[in-house]
């Protein structure tokens, strides 16, 4: 990946990583490398319904909220960083945004007292009034996750820095680094 293209996907990945991490979520890895997806570069964490498996209710909603702001993390960075990246659809941000959504819709269906299914792949159907309440709590989210990706935005920086030099960074580097932003 070379050119223009590079800046901002490390800005977009590292975002992913750094928040990732400041809310306890485990970052095998980072990498500007394409995946098996197709990807161009990738956060290896697990997902939100893993992160909720066999917690109690209050449990899952926290785990699914956190995995609800990492997913918008990479844009909220590369939007401050590269604004004109992002209305001319650079990087693929659709996926981060929907999965933002279903995690909304996850929540709201929670809070309602229903049963999750057995898999993360089956998304859940809500009333009108429960995909308001969805829209009211991905709107709180993505304003959280702006102020998380404001006020880690050093660590970010470092971590992209470092991830545009090196293609791939696993845990122990990225908590190094966000560990040296810190302390400066």
């Amino acid at each position: 990946m070379a050119g223009k293209l590079r800046p901002i996907k490390a800005i977009h990945e590292a975002a992913h990583a750094v928040i990732a991490r400041k809310l306890g979520i485990e970052a095998h890895f980072v990498s500007m490398r394409s995946t098996a997806h197709g990807n161009l570069g990738a956060v290896d964490t697990d997902s939100a319904y893993w992160l909720a498996k066999g917690l109690d209710i209050p449990g899952q909603i926290v785990a699914y909220e956190n995995g609800a702001k990492v997913a918008p993390a990479g844009l909220s960075a590369q939007a401050r960083l590269y604004p004109d990246s992002v209305s001319a659809g650079i990087v693929e941000t659709e996926g981060d945004i929907a999965t933002a959504q279903s995690i909304a819709r996850t929540i709201v269906w929670i809070r309602a007292g229903n049963v999750l299914p057995d898999d993360d792949q089956t998304e859940v159907l809500l009333s009108t009034a429960m995909l308001h309440d969805a829209q009211d709590v991905y709107e709180r989210l993505i304003n959280e996750t702006h102020a998380l990706v404001d006020t880690n935005w050093p660590a970010i920086g470092r971590v992209a820095n470092h991830l545009e030099s090196h293609d791939r960074i696993d845990q122990t580097e990225l908590d190094r680094l966000i560990a040296v932003a810190e302390r400066h």
